[in-house]
């Protein structure tokens, strides 16, 4: 099969499919609009998890002072992305390949959902810490099938010559999430600094006494957690969404492929991996991918956090 017969455009007649001849069989093509809707459901999954998985870092001074954490405590809710990711990754590779998109994108939309809910239970200090530990834990499980799914719906639903912008827009949702974090969770939940000026100004107008720094923030505080309670419940409604879309429809592939070689039998998964395991040029692509992602994500999150305060 020649390359420009791969490349060819699909719609060549009112009905949307064509039959291409390779090696004396006919295969038939087709692509479907709802392939649109697959890489929005799917993206929305991503751009929550990115999301939820930075909700702490652009409103962390406020979190400091209503659940009593540290620095150390609000860089664990990050780590807990990549500790997770790198818990969960075999598992999610095996049921993307084996089971499909259908079953890996639900699951992860469900994980992400989930995550996002059990935070919204309990606002008390001790108890928001430990159900913040286990929701972005589980945040994180669901991030080999956000990074790692694009390709494959682009794979499965588009033809070639989409397949580069399809892959673009769904890998790029989590990193929309996560700059999405900076807008909204300051707009959200305000500084505790922010909110004593605001305060104390308003007191000055009204000629009441202004406190010190400090001094009986019993309010400011209680106003502070009511923010972030509607905060992470904006966070869970947008997550339960994601999932109902995912839930209600989301196919693992259409009735006739796109392109032939969407159509092609992939190989076995456990096969599959020896074989990359003895391929050089998989490990450079691995090593480079892994320093690149790495150490910008690392770099990125804390020089953002440092322009928002």
């Amino acid at each position: 099969m020649s390359v420009s017969s791969e490349t060819d455009p699909l719609l060549l007649n009112s009905t949307g499919y064509k039959h291409i001849q390779s090696k004396g069989q006919t295969h038939e093509t087709r692509v479907y609009w709802r392939r649109f809707y697959i890489l929005a459901a799917a993206s929305l999954v991503g751009f929550c998890q990115g999301w939820i998985w930075n909700t702490w870092g652009p409103i962390q001074d406020a979190a400091e002072h209503v659940f009593h954490w540290s620095d150390s405590t609000i860089a664990l809710m990050a780590n807990w992305g990549p500790i997770a990711y790198i818990a969960s990754v075999l598992f999610f590779s095996w049921l993307l390949d084996v089971k499909g998109l259908r079953w890996s994108v639900v699951i992860t939309a469900a994980v992400v959902a989930v995550g996002a809910g059990i935070r919204c239970i309990s606002m008390e200090p001790l108890k928001a810490t430990w159900l913040n530990h286990v929701g972005l834990f589980l945040n994180g499980v669901a991030g080999p099938v956000a990074m790692s799914a694009p390709p494959l719906i682009s794979a499965v639903w588009f033809p070639p010559r989409q397949r580069t912008t399809a892959t673009a827009v769904t890998a790029l949702s989590t990193y929309y999430g996560l700059a999405f974090s900076f807008v909204i969770g300051p707009a959200f939940v305000p500084s505790y600094m922010q909110l004593n000026v605001t305060s104390n100004i308003t007191k000055v107008f009204h000629n009441e006494s202004v406190n010190q720094p400090g001094y009986n923030t019993t309010d400011n505080l209680d106003a502070l957690r009511e923010d972030i309670r509607l905060y992470t419940y904006v966070e869970f409604a947008a997550s339960a969404s994601a999932f109902l879309l995912v839930l209600l429809y989301f196919p693992s592939r259409p009735p006739i492929p796109p392109s032939i070689s969407a159509g092609c039998e992939r190989n076995d998964f456990i096969k599959g991996l020896k074989r990359l395991r003895r391929h050089r040029a998989f490990w450079l692509i691995c090593l480079a991918y892994g320093i690149c992602t790495g150490d910008s994500g690392v770099r990125i999150d804390f020089q953002l956090i440092e322009v928002v305060f």
